[in-house]
């Protein structure tokens, strides 16, 4: 049992400078794994969009897809009542819901 009265030595200081590095290197590794993971999530919508705008196309009613997408797109919008969408994510909603009526309204449409 160690005596309290006593107090045990301490370990150097680490130089702040050595600190300020270690730090940024977490952060910047950190960020690296954000950017990575932003950038896959990024690729799977992109992919997703382009599934989703090909079977607009070449369904047989393209009628009720929309009806459908619209009623649903009403449901999304109704969850951002109390906290409306950031502007950047308003625009991306925007384009993306836009890019897939554009695939439905196609005169070229699969038969």
């Amino acid at each position: 049992m160690q005596d309290p009265t006593v107090v045990p030595p301490h370990e150097p200081l680490e130089p702040l400078e050595n600190k300020v590095a270690r730090i940024a290197q977490y952060f910047l590794e950190r960020t690296q794994t954000m950017d990575d993971g932003l950038t896959r999530i990024g690729a799977q919508i992109a992919v997703h969009s382009l599934a989703l705008r090909s079977l607009a196309r070449a369904h047989d009613s393209p009628e009720a897809v929309e009806r459908g997408f619209r009623a649903e797109l009403d449901t999304l919008l109704g969850a951002f009542d109390d906290s409306p969408l950031t502007r950047p994510a308003h625009d991306a909603l925007l384009l993306e819901t836009n890019g897939f009526l554009a695939a439905l309204q196609r005169k070229d449409r699969c038969e």
